[in-house]
């Protein structure tokens, strides 16, 4: 945990004392979560059997219920902020589904990604907008309402094509993450393999807005501060965590960490205090 003004050590401040409030066991890794929109105490987990489970911390009767429907790992699972209804999950299956959490119901299933796919995220501006990325280098942008291309064996239109809206070949190599901003509403990122993040304007996918470099080895994630407009943070497997203001010219990066002594692979800010972070 740290505030972000400056890199110091000094800024570093001391963790809080921690209470274990469950743990749960799976058979196979874990390689995301998700905590539920609908319920405190509900928590998604991707794993790598290829299912993705509903957990409750107030509970000794785990899990509340498995969602089975990839054929290979879940690496990305994200609960829409917006309508709070549905979830997603990104599998190296080359598959996202989207779920209803209480039937336990696939709602629809979008092919578009010619390999695995590694992030995928809801568009906190639009109910029915999401995004995702994959070792293809692409990032892919969907629109819910225009129907999957393989719908629940209970609805109709299960042959309407479901393509994605925006296609962007946006790096040279893996794309590992990809983020909305939380005030612009034609803002995506994209965090990749050739250590490299790219901010892209929707209207305007022929280059990116902007690049920002400074890792040493692949992005492995990034994030939209919720806090202030033209703040993002990402980390890598350099070690590093870089917090970036991507108009500021002509040097866009605000501070570095190298604090950790193994790859970093997650990142999030706290909603509640500005600037407080956790890697």
């Amino acid at each position: 945990l740290s505030s972000i003004p400056n890199a110091s050590q000094s800024s570093m401040i001391q963790p809080l004392p921690c209470k274990q409030l469950a743990i749960f066991n799976t058979n196979d890794g874990i390689y995301d979560c998700a905590w539920s929109e609908i319920n405190e105490n509900h928590l998604l987990s991707a794993c790598g059997d290829g299912k993705i489970r509903l957990w409750d911390v107030a509970s000794n009767n785990n899990p509340l219920r498995a969602y089975i429907g990839h054929n290979s790992e879940v690496y990305a699972v994200d609960w829409n902020i917006v309508s709070k209804q549905h979830f997603l999950s990104g599998s190296w299956d080359q598959s996202i589904k989207l779920w209803d959490p209480i039937r336990a119901v696939c709602l629809g299933t979008y092919h578009g990604h010619k390999a695995v796919i590694y992030d995928v995220v809801w568009c906190p501006h639009n109910n029915f907008l999401f995004a995702s990325c994959s070792e293809d280098r692409t990032l892919l942008l969907w629109d819910q309402r225009k129907p999957s291309n393989q719908m629940n064996q209970n609805t109709t239109n299960m042959n309407q094509n479901g393509a994605s809206i925006i296609s962007i070949p946006g790096h040279q190599h893996e794309i590992l993450s990809c983020d909305f901003s939380k005030y612009d509403k034609n803002l995506v990122a994209t965090g990749s393999c050739d250590t490299s993040v790219k901010l892209w304007d929707l209207r305007q996918i022929s280059k990116p807005l902007t690049v920002l470099t400074g890792h040493k080895y692949a992005v492995r994630r990034i994030k939209f501060s919720p806090h202030h407009p033209t703040m993002i943070m990402s980390v890598s497997y350099d070690m590093s965590a870089i917090f970036w203001d991507y108009a500021a010219t002509p040097n866009p990066m605000l501070s570095k960490y190298d604090q950790h002594s193994e790859f970093v692979v997650g990142c999030g800010f706290n909603l509640f205090i500005e600037n407080l972070v956790a890697t």
